[in-house]
Parts: C-alpha cells; sequence; structure tokens
C-alpha cells in the first residue's frame, strides 16, 4: 500500500498526418522534475516518469513491435474506450436531466397542491363573508322604535 496515492496516465502514440504511421511523442519536459507516472501497455509494468525514463522505454525492441502494430492491436481497443467514456458522459448528463425535472415536478405538485388548498380556504371565506353580509342587512333592516309597547316588566309576574 502507498503513503501517496499514484495516478498512472496511458501513453498513447500519435498519428502522424504525413507519413500516415504513429509516432512517438515525449509527454514529458527534458529536465523537469515530478512528472506524472505514464504507463504503456506494449508490455506489462512498463512505467516512466522522466524524460529519460521515456527514451528508453521507446527504443526497447518490444515497443518498436508495439508501435509497427498500433494500428492493429490497440487503436481499435482506445476508439472503443473512448467511445464509451463519451456515451458514460451522454448518460450522466440524461441522468441529470431526469433527475432535475423530477425535482421541478415534484416542486409543481406541492405549488398545485397548496393551490388546491388555497383554493378551499377562498371558498370557505366567501361562504362566511355571505353569512356575515346577510347579518349586517338584517341588523340594518331592523328598525328600533322607541315604544314601550312591546315591553314587558319581569317584576309584574311575580
Amino acid at each position: 500500500m502507498a503513503l501517496i496515492e499514484v495516478n498512472k496516465r496511458l501513453y498513447e502514440l500519435q498519428f502522424d498526418t504525413t507519413t500516415g504511421e504513429y509516432v512517438d511523442t515525449s509527454p514529458f519536459i527534458k529536465g523537469k522534475r515530478s512528472n506524472e507516472e505514464y504507463y504503456c501497455s506494449c508490455k506489462c509494468d512498463s512505467s516512466f516518469n522522466t524524460f529519460s525514463g521515456w527514451k528508453y522505454h521507446t527504443s526497447l525492441k518490444v515497443h518498436q513491435n508495439y508501435k509497427k502494430n498500433y494500428m492493429f492491436l490497440n487503436k481499435p481497443l482506445l476508439d472503443a474506450r473512448a467511445m464509451i467514456i463519451d456515451m458514460k458522459r451522454e448518460s450522466n448528463k440524461q441522468t441529470n436531466k431526469y433527475k432535475g425535472l423530477k425535482l421541478r415536478y415534484r416542486e409543481l405538485e406541492k405549488n398545485i397542491e397548496s393551490q388546491n388548498e388555497l383554493k378551499i380556504m377562498i371558498k370557505k371565506l366567501e361562504e362566511e363573508n355571505k353569512c356575515l353580509q346577510q347579518t349586517i342587512s338584517s341588523i340594518n333592516d331592523y328598525t328600533v322604535t322607541d315604544s314601550d309597547e312591546e315591553f314587558e316588566d319581569c317584576s309584574m309576574n311575580y
């Protein structure tokens, strides 16, 4: 188990359009320190992290044969890997879009539910308002007289 996590990158050959072949191009600057570690799939455990290590690796016979047959051996696999990565990226975009739409749908459902509750409350308030207006109109229609004819004295009943 390493104390520091090491990320290795795959070393890929570059296509030269003038010659129509794959060529080795250094991923390093000569004399620079603290480079990222690369690995090559020409043989097992072939990794390098310096310019001189890369130069030595590319001079090996195994790597030279790998470079000659690169188009037939690894190019279809690397293209398929790139296609898989693109498809996963597209799938994740669709998943994120779906999750966003689902959240928006839930918000809209809550808004509709609260609007329905508000409509019910408005109907109840309108009914209550109607009853209160009827009460007010009946009070306004009631006439008060100054006569004592309607008045009955409670003390006379005893």
